[in-house]
């Protein structure tokens, strides 16, 4: 949040915090101090509370042949899986011949990893070898453990099946419910806390029970359901999913919450609705968030990826070839866990998420700040005699944008170069790098660019771009002048 103290002539506003990410849903002079009315591409740093560029693409994989459609960390290996086949992450081939067109769901039972598709419904005991899943299992879309018993849906609208308890090849026919309905089909499972939440396209349940012949449907929640099981996402703040009012969250199982909704209204509307079962999203517990892939306009590969932390109660959103994700899945290699993703692309690799860019392609990043009026309010006259924009930014030597609009333009009215280059004094027209820079460690640096404006205003809202390679942290923005006229 920006402090701010005014005198009887003089007025300074302070931006010290610009975590609260985007909101649209507000006009840009109405929303919080920390709020933005515009993002791309910039995260909040949750370890110095600053703002940074987003992570970037490194190739994790070789080549692959077609599009991903599902990372799975398992006890036996790390998969990713295309449309008819499926490949550990270095893109070695692990099996063939899948004849499935959903994209599939993964389980583990034990040290067994289990796939299905709803066509094929295979398990390994090796991480390298498949074979069909024994006793007769349904051919199930959704897979999921809970209490040693292995639970299948998906093969029809309604039904649930689950093995006998402590098994996972014994598939009773008494072990099923029916569930939801024709128009309201399952769409999903997750085990949360204690129980099992099977979701449906406009609803869920919750299913508890400690053997096979003890489960028991304990709640039905009508009022919102998934539109894609591969959205679903367990975290310590509760579940987050897909549904037709955007990313929803659900703290306790039982209550339902919009935050995409109350934050970016826009994005839901101008989601493909007729992709909205292959939207997919991942808890990313390094950076405590959640990040998910959409599809725009009339896309049919993913075209927007969005990050929400709870925490910070926060939206933004992500372009360029990190939004292009057909998959997503947290996983540990060689001990350190990370997110990953594969290429919705017919032939592309499946990726790392980190990195300062995508693949050796810059990240272009920009946000825009609310319309501030000061405490004065919107109808003062103002002259900004100083603007001053602060970064923590790495050595190298390369360009920052910052501009303002002023009073309700609609375009940039100023706009300056600030340049960061290798620790010294770097003067340049109207800008200048002021106190040093200070020296914070051996990669990065302190700026203070301060820009003498001398222009009145009513309004003013400012932005930042950031066509580099690095990834800077934004510290502030500071706005200060005087009253010309109340």
């Amino acid at each position: 949040m920006p402090t701010r103290s005014v005198t009887p002539s003089t007025y300074l506003t302070n931006y010290t915090d610009l975590r609260g990410g985007l909101n649209t849903a507000l006009d840009p002079e109405l929303i919080d101090d920390n709020a933005l009315s515009a993002v791309d591409n910039y995260i909040p740093d949750t370890r110095s509370g600053m703002l940074i560029k987003r992570e970037g693409l490194t190739t994790a994989s070789s080549v692959l042949t077609a599009a991903v459609t599902s990372v799975y960390d398992g006890a036996l290996n790390n998969y990713c899986t295309l449309p008819t086949a499926i490949h550990d992450f270095a893109g070695t081939e692990l099996a063939t011949g899948l004849t499935s067109s959903t994209d599939p769901d993964w389980a583990t039972f034990n040290a067994i990893d289990l796939f299905c598709n709803g066509t094929e419904v295979q398990k390994t005991s090796n991480g390298t070898t498949f074979a069909s899943l024994g006793g007769t299992p349904p051919a199930g879309k959704y897979i999921a453990v809970y209490n040693q018993m292995v639970f299948l849906a998906g093969h029809d609208a309604t039904s649930l099946r689950w093995t006998d308890t402590a098994t996972y090849e014994t598939w009773p026919a008494t072990n099923s419910f029916t569930l939801g309905s024709t128009e309201d089909p399952i769409t999903g499972l997750a085990v949360f806390k204690d129980t099992l939440i099977v979701f449906c396209k406009y609803s869920f349940y919750h299913l508890r029970g400690y053997g096979n012949l003890e489960m028991q449907i304990s709640n039905r929640v009508p009022d919102e359901g998934s539109l894609s099981h591969r959205s679903i996402c367990v975290t310590p703040y509760g579940l987050f999913w897909w549904s037709r009012n955007g990313l929803t969250f659900s703290p306790d199982g039982f209550s339902v919450q919009y935050p995409m909704l109350a934050k970016h209204p826009a994005l839901i509307d101008a989601v493909n609705r007729s992709q909205d079962a292959l939207i997919h999203c991942v808890w990313n517990p390094i950076e405590d968030r959640v990040e998910g892939w959409c599809f725009t306009g009339s896309s049919s590969t993913c075209n927007q990826k969005f990050f929400f932390y709870p925490k910070l109660d926060s939206l933004w959103l992500a372009s360029g070839a990190a939004a292009n994700m057909g998959a997503s899945g947290l996983a540990t290699v060689s001990g350190v866990t990370n997110v990953y993703a594969g290429s919705a692309a017919a032939s592309g690799y499946l990726y790392k998420v980190e990195g300062n860019t995508d693949s050796g392609v810059p990240i272009t990043s920009y946000l825009e700040t609310k319309q501030d009026t000061s405490e004065y309010g919107p109808t003062a006259i103002k002259k900004a005699t100083s603007l001053m924009v602060r970064f923590l930014a790495a050595s190298g030597e390369y360009y920052i944008t910052y501009a303002v609009y002023l009073n309700n333009r609609t375009s940039p009215t100023y706009s300056w170069q600030l340049p960061f280059v290798t620790p010294g004094n770097v003067f340049m027209l109207d800008s200048s790098v002021l106190d040093g820079p200070d020296i914070l460690g051996s990669e990065f640096s302190s700026y203070n660019h301060e820009v003498f404006l001398n222009q009145r205003w009513t309004q003013i809202k400012h932005r930042i771009y950031d066509a580099s390679v690095y990834r800077t942290r934004i510290r502030g923005i500071v706005n200060k002048g005087r009253l010309v006229k109340l």
